[in-house]
């Protein structure tokens, strides 16, 4: 699985768990990357808008 793959699964993991809830904003991302256990480029490159 990519990084990026396992960062939005975590993130979705987050939300289920009830961590974070719809609409909510991310934590800062030096803690998000932290919590997930990411690089802080996998982690920019995992929430970047799609094009």
């Amino acid at each position: 699985m990519a990084v990026t793959d396992e960062a939005i699964r975590k993130i979705r993991d987050m939300m289920t768990a009830g961590e974070l809830a719809p609409g909510d904003r991310l934590p800062p991302e030096k803690e998000l990357s932290e919590r997930l256990g990411l690089s802080r480029s996998s982690l920019r490159e995992a929430v970047r808008p799609s094009k």
